[in-house]
């Protein structure tokens, strides 16, 4: 318990501490990441390029999928808790970007090519956030079980999607640390044994369960507060290059909306926590189980974002709107839904046996089932 306590200490220290750096010393940082992203791109070649929009792209897909697939594969806490955590560090990330409104090196610097057009703020780097996150999260998982495999994995991953991000053109490196800072301090509050007691206390505790639920409509509230209420400096010579190197244009409305509607990330969460408030049944998990379950899970997550899709062409508010409506099913149906139709398909052959949410042993989710 103690080394949770120094943990989350030395990462909420860090946290702080790199953002008052990103805010006090926003320019000479540019500055000196400006000469290093445009010396890394002047010697690239196609097939660099080529292989860097690819881990730009896969990196986020996988570590946005990771959490959904391991918890419908399982349903153990492991997956759960990804989720929860891959979420929450979407919402803060882009909450954070709204607050802080930094530029991105493409926007600033004529010289630096734009190979991807985000027209979302950059401090911090959403792929620092979101995929180290990820990574931190399954380092700290099987850190007792492989200490230097597992250690060298997360370095060359850090290493790797923070290179890309330069050489992208998307963000300053100290955007990157930033964002890697904040991931890990996420992490270690999530994996807190403090955490897990507050999951499992939700067990049919419906007060207990709208506290929470409470708690996480205000941190999309958050969002909405410095939406409304940020309004940022936009240079001229922001748009100029952005119009140079990309499709459209952007300006402060559509920098700070492009954030507020990757807040509503949060939502997924809130969707997700109400599972902690039943019971779930026992699987044996076995190929069919499996198959059953990616085959309920995976069209329904292609329907979802065919949604988003519409929603995006919405009006701001209808956009806001259903895009927190949606994720928020998506949570309950990842978390509730798809367990509950499995039980249907696999009956178990005592009934009365349920899975008991304050067990937090990975093993006590397995037992014989009849097909």
């Amino acid at each position: 318990m103690k080394i949770y306590l120094i943990l989350f200490i030395l990462g909420g220290f860090l946290s702080i501490t790199c953002l008052i750096i990103e805010i006090a010393a926003v320019n000479s940082l540019q500055d000196t990441s400006e000469d290093y992203i445009y010396d890394i791109q002047k010697d690239s070649n196609s097939s660099s390029e080529n292989f860097f929009k690819i881990v730009s792209s896969a990196s986020i897909y996988i570590t946005m999928a990771i959490g959904i697939l391991t918890y419908t594969g399982f349903f153990n806490n492991i997956g759960g808790l990804c989720v929860l955590v891959t979420y929450t560090a979407t919402w803060l990330g882009d909450v954070l970007k709204m607050g802080i409104a930094h530029p991105r090196p493409f926007w600033d610097d004529p010289r630096i090519d734009a190979m991807s057009c985000p027209k979302d703020f950059g401090a911090p780097s959403g792929h620092a956030v979101i995929v180290g996150t990820v990574i931190f999260y399954f380092f700290v998982q099987f850190f007792t079980k492989a200490k230097i495999l597992s250690l060298i994995i997360a370095l060359i991953l850090l290493v790797l999607v923070g290179f890309d991000r330069n050489f992208m053109g998307v963000h300053f490196y100290f955007q990157v640390i930033l964002g890697y800072a904040i991931a890990f301090w996420l992490v270690i509050c999530f994996v807190t044994p403090r955490f897990w007691e507050l999951l499992t206390s939700l067990n049919n505790r419906i007060f207990r369960l709208i506290f929470v639920e409470v708690f996480l409509f205000m941190c999309l509230g958050v969002g909405i507060a410095i939406y409304f209420g940020r309004d940022p400096e936009f240079k001229d010579k922001w748009k100029v290059n952005f119009n140079n190197k990309c499709n459209g244009s952007i300006d402060t409305e559509t920098a700070l909306f492009n954030s507020l509607s990757e807040s509503t990330s949060i939502m997924i969460p809130a969707g997700f926590v109400i599972r902690y408030y039943f019971t779930l049944p026992k699987f044996n998990k076995n190929w069919k189980f499996w198959l059953c379950a990616y085959s309920i899970i995976i069209p329904f997550g292609i329907i979802e974002q065919i949604c988003e899709s519409y929603a995006a062409k919405l009006n701001k508010i209808g956009h806001f709107i259903l895009f927190c409506i949606l994720r928020f099913i998506a949570g309950f149906y990842i978390s509730y839904i798809t367990p509950f139709a499995l039980s249907k398909c696999f009956k178990n052959r005592e009934n009365s046996q349920m899975n008991n949410p304050n067990d937090l042993s990975e093993n006590s989710m397995h037992h014989e089932v009849k097909l």
